[in-house]
């Protein structure tokens, strides 16, 4: 019995190295505070890495599951760092705290953050979004290299570079200072308006308040936008921007005069933008029937493509306890099954569709039933491999409603 109690410990001993190992092979991320590993990353003498993270958000989890763990990112990383990830929803109100004060130091916006930081506190680099292991690994070597690291066009704009690279890498960061940044594209030519890289920089990685007078600008000159390649990008950076205005409006009076004057400038969205916001006003403030009549009004003049977006709209509402299956438009269940049947030659779209409008209904058999045939879809779907997890994750997500 002692020799089979020996054994069985010396196995367990084995299992427990062999983890250890496997676990090392990726980044090896500090415990405690961020106080703490910023004073770790002092005595190693090496830059501070720190991945900013928060639990709802999907693209930092896929870091933290899929390239932290990969032996190459960690090999380079720990050679050249000390790694740290800052959570910025903690339970710890101390937590918190901390979390909103480095958020604030370091100019944090947008989810996922990386940053590197080095030995003296100061910002030497800065990147947001989510980014295979390569792509992750050159944003490494950057913040390592003077010339490359944000730092240094930060110290260009400052000595007066006014360049569209160096412009997007200062924004990046400083993007709370937007009437710089409204000066600064105001007066660029034409060309530096509408170049590529920035339009996909300003469709996504930048975020300016309803104050900007930037999209107006965009919008106005629309004839100068609309026939190039990056046309969907700037249609994204638009929409984008009208829709928080119309969420700031004050009351629906206002959504409608945002509407009469976003109107004139011939862009496609802004009718049924404006159509979803009044339809959702309608729910928040218990105007159930005219909410359903204005919602059916709306598919009538888009027509069933507009369910898509309206399933959106209907599942946070529902979410958030701001309407029930009793209110919801009679047929959406009939709006979905159109939808999936013009999208047949999409796998996925037409039981995304269905499984929402299920949730929204109440119907939580036939919502686990098209969950399944969601996921199975996204499974054989080639062109969505890729993206396979977190597809089902929104999936998951939506059958939230029958937590409420």
């Amino acid at each position: 019995m002692k020799k089979t109690s020996v054994i069985l410990i010396m196995f367990l001993l084995a299992c427990f190295t062999v983890q250890a190992q496997e676990s090392s092979k990726g980044v090896t991320f500090v415990k405690g505070t961020i106080d703490e590993a910023f004073a770790a990353s002092q005595k190693a003498g090496k830059p501070l890495f720190v991945d900013i993270w928060a639990s709802w958000c999907g693209p930092c989890k896929r870091l933290g599951r899929e390239i932290f763990p990969q032996e190459k990112v960690g090999e380079f990383f720990n050679e050249h760092f000390v790694c740290y990830q800052l959570q910025t929803d903690p339970k710890d109100p101390e937590a918190l705290k901390k979390a909103t004060e480095f958020k604030e130091k370091y100019y944090v916006q947008f989810l996922p953050t990386l940053v590197w930081i080095d030995t003296n506190g100061e910002l030497m680099h800065y990147v947001t979004g989510f980014m295979e292991a390569d792509a992750l690994i050159a944003q490494a070597k950057a913040a390592l290299d003077p010339n490359l690291r944000s730092a240094q066009f930060i110290k260009r704009w400052k000595e007066g570079d006014r360049s569209v690279e160096t412009a997007m890498k200062y924004f990046t960061i400083f993007n709370q200072e937007t009437e710089e940044f409204d000066h600064w594209y105001e007066k660029l030519s034409l060309e530096d308006r509408t170049n590529s890289e920035l339009s996909t920089f300003m469709a996504f990685r930048f975020n300016l308040p309803v104050t900007s007078p930037t999209p107006a600008l965009v919008a106005s000159h629309w004839a100068e936008y609309k026939d190039l390649k990056e046309v969907g990008m700037w249609q994204s950076f638009l929409s984008k921007s009208y829709n928080k205005r119309l969420e700031a409006a004050k009351d629906s009076v206002a959504v409608v005069a945002l509407n009469k004057e976003w109107s004139t400038y011939g862009l496609d969205f802004v009718g049924l933008s404006t159509a979803l916001e009044l339809v959702n006003r309608a729910y928040k403030e218990k105007r159930y029937a005219e909410a359903r009549r204005q919602t059916a009004q709306m598919v009538e003049k888009h027509g069933v493509g507009a369910v898509y977006r309206l399933l959106f709209t209907l599942i946070r509402l529902r979410t958030k306890g701001e309407m029930t299956a009793d209110q919801a438009p009679s047929q959406l269940e009939q709006w979905a099954a159109e939808y999936a049947e013009q999208a047949k030659n999409d796998p996925t779209s037409g039981p995304m569709i269905r499984l929402m409008s299920y949730c929204v209904l109440g119907k939580k058999t036939e919502a686990e039933e098209w969950l399944a045939k969601g996921k199975q879809a996204v499974k054989e779907s080639p062109t969505m491999k890729a993206a396979a997890d977190q597809f089902s994750e929104m999936l998951e997500s939506f059958m939230g409603v029958f937590k409420k």
